[in-house]
């Protein structure tokens, strides 16, 4: 373990040399045009050198050397949990390929830790389950799907940074978490908290995945939510001209009664649809 500690703290000096200079390349208010993809495509080239590189007080092994070594599925757990401690930024990439190896039974041990209430509200260890979470998106096995959107039902507004976790992990597995997500919202008869996140992944992840189904379920949706304007906001985001005059049915049946602002921001999706909103303003 202590090897792994000594990676994982040559892994925060790396980066944080990373960080200097590129900030060292920018002046004034340049700095906050640099996104964070745009900071992690300028860090990659240093932590693949980092990879690569013998570190001698690992016995000359390279950090790649070392992880591709982990043959022990619990000892790789344990070394997983140090990392989330340590570590400022994410977790090496190296050391995610290497979970890769364990198959399904990584996804297990990471869907254990991330639902374990001592780790989530632990101020020390939270980042265990953040890191869990995020890390089954980046492995993209379905049979992640349900128990994550299992876990995304039990939590509330109190959970935010984990509701947001999720919602991006299931993105991140992408089309096969379509089915899943339209079960769920159909079942739902008043759209909620959670459901407004997993609208969200639906929409992110259908952008590219088009079908009638999807359409449908977000078009469902909206006549569902409360906040009619995050389900207007959701069918425009997701492009698809047909609901346009449900969108248009609903301003002219409750003009009199909505509120200024959901009146506006839904006609203003209208238009982003590529509808006419002339005689609705």
């Amino acid at each position: 373990m202590e090897k792994a500690k000594l990676i994982f703290e040559n892994y925060n000096h790396i980066i944080e040399k990373g960080y200097d200079k590129i900030l060292s390349g920018f002046k004034g208010d340049d700095i906050l045009k640099l996104g964070e993809e745009k900071i992690n495509s300028l860090l990659k080239g240093d932590i693949k050198e980092w990879e690569h590189t013998p570190i001698p007080s690992l016995d000359g092994l390279s950090p790649k050397e070392f992880f591709y070594s982990l043959n022990d599925l619990a000892h790789t757990m344990e070394i997983f949990r140090m990392g989330a401690e340590i570590c400022d930024k994410d977790l090496p990439e190296v050391f995610l390929d290497r979970l890769e190896y364990f198959g399904e039974s990584v996804v297990e041990e990471l869907l254990k830790l991330s639902v374990d209430t001592v780790l989530i509200n632990s101020s020390e260890n939270y980042f265990i389950p953040i890191l869990s979470i995020r890390t089954l998106g980046r492995l993209k096995k379905e049979s992640a799907i349900e128990p994550l959107l299992d876990m995304a039902y039990k939590l509330n507004e109190e959970n935010e940074n984990l509701v947001e976790e999720i919602n991006d992990a299931l993105v991140a597995i992408g089309k096969p978490v379509i089915n899943h997500i339209i079960d769920r919202i159909m079942d739902q008869k008043r759209i909620g908290y959670i459901d407004e996140y997993v609208l969200n992944a639906l929409v992110r992840v259908g952008k590219d995945n088009k079908s009638d189904e999807i359409f449908r379920c977000l078009k469902e949706a909206f006549a569902k939510m409360d906040d009619r304007i995050l389900g207007a906001l959701c069918l425009s985001d997701y492009g698809d001209g047909r609901a346009i005059p449900a969108l248009r049915g609903f301003l002219e049946k409750n003009r009199a009664s909505v509120d200024r602002q959901t009146y506006l921001e839904i006609a203003a999706a209208i238009k982003r649809l590529g509808g006419n909103i002339d005689d609705l303003i």
